[in-house]
């Protein structure tokens, strides 16, 4: 018990999950950025800094081969 009142207290006192979320907000701002720069990437979302990126099947004909290639050998190689 006393380990874990230790634990929280840390987290009230560093203010671990207020920074948690500024930083999940900014990491979801700049990787969503990306979007523009690669077609491949679909969706940026999160919470705090756990964040998810879902990829789709690029436009660009030299990607769209490499994407159709990479999932001939393992489909379920972006779902990682």
């Amino acid at each position: 018990m006393a380990c874990g009142l230790a634990a929280l207290e840390v987290i009230d006192d560093e203010k671990l999950i207020e920074n948690s979320a500024k930083m999940g907000a900014l990491l979801i701002e700049k990787v969503d950025a990306l979007r523009a720069k690669h077609s491949f990437v679909k969706e940026v979302r999160g919470k705090g800094l756990m964040i998810g990126i879902e990829f789709h099947e690029p436009q660009e004909f030299k990607l769209k081969m490499a994407w159709k290639l990479l999932h001939k050998i393992d489909k379920v190689l972006f779902a990682q």
